[in-house]
């Protein structure tokens, strides 16, 4: 594939990538569309999950190369969106990693429920996808503090920078698949917290939705919440260069009120400068606490 003067003159990238080989040209040049088509910017994304996201379009659509691939986004709007929404959705469920939720509510919110100089509670769950993550965290919140939460200001925000996702999110309607953990191990939550709607949906409660707040947030961009109690950050460090990590670690640090609590993602740890921001509290859980 030959590359025009407009193609040359984005890639950005190629100093590093052997530039006849047609194939690394071309995943170059769809991540430079996407980020001319959104705010997105993969400067510092690992080659390899990307790959593998955009690979998921290529498969619907029965394409082999990102070479014929780049070659059908060429003004296909529709399609760049779909891709776009590929990359940056995440596919969740409502208690997701189950152990690790029993664990932040039996050792760390049960000990704020029973801190009676507590006045706020402030979480963020940042890359919030759906929000299924964030609904949890307000179901665990009510049932450990129950009527305590009266006599508390609580902030439960969730952000994404995808519209999509947070469209979904603030419907509050989800299959029962993605209720399936919480409806296995927690049967009575789904009576308590969520009513049926339509075919094999349910929709959160209004006493649910009451204490959480969606917005649209860039974590590697955007100013952050500061003095939060908790801040969930799941399975979006696996997207990002070690450099990257310990910069938003750096962040998180700053966002935290003082031993406060991070939370990551099963397959995510900290590691090299990270230790001297954080002491893990669970390995298991990736829980980390700030020191």
């Amino acid at each position: 594939m030959q590359t025009t003067s407009w193609q040359k003159g984005t890639l950005r990238f190629l100093e590093n990538y052997n530039p006849s080989d047609p194939e690394e040209i071309s995943f170059r040049l769809i991540l430079r569309k996407i980020e001319k088509g959104s705010t997105l910017d993969f400067t510092s994304y690992k080659d390899k999950c990307l790959k593998r996201r955009i690979r998921v379009r290529l498969r619907s659509l029965e394409i082999d190369s990102f070479t014929e691939y780049f070659e059908l986004l060429q003004n296909n709007e529709k399609e760049l969106k779909e891709l776009i929404d590929t990359i940056t959705i995440n596919v969740t469920q409502f208690f997701r990693d189950l152990t690790t939720f029993q664990f932040l509510m039996e050792n760390i919110m049960q000990v704020m429920c029973e801190d009676k100089a507590r006045e706020t509670l402030r979480i963020w769950s940042a890359a919030c996808a759906s929000g299924e993550e964030v609904y949890t965290i307000a179901i665990a919140i009510m049932e450990v503090f129950g009527r305590r939460l009266e006599k508390l200001k609580v902030d439960l925000i969730g952000t994404d920078i995808d519209d999509k996702s947070l469209e979904l999110a603030n419907a509050g309607v989800y299959p029962s698949k993605n209720l399936r953990v919480l409806a296995e191990n927690y049967p009575s939550y789904l009576e308590k917290y969520f009513v049926p709607s339509g075919k094999d949906n349910f929709k959160i409660k209004d006493s649910v939705r009451r204490i959480v707040q969606f917005k649209k947030r860039d974590v590697i961009k955007d100013p952050h919440y500061l003095n939060m109690d908790i801040i969930f950050c799941r399975n979006l460090f696996i997207y990002f260069e070690k450099s990257l990590q310990e910069r938003i670690l750096n962040r998180f640090h700053e966002d935290l009120l003082p031993n406060g609590y991070l939370v990551l993602g099963k397959v995510e740890t900290i590691l090299g400068m990270g230790e001297k921001l954080f002491k893990s509290i669970s390995v298991k859980e990736r829980v980390y606490q700030k020191i």
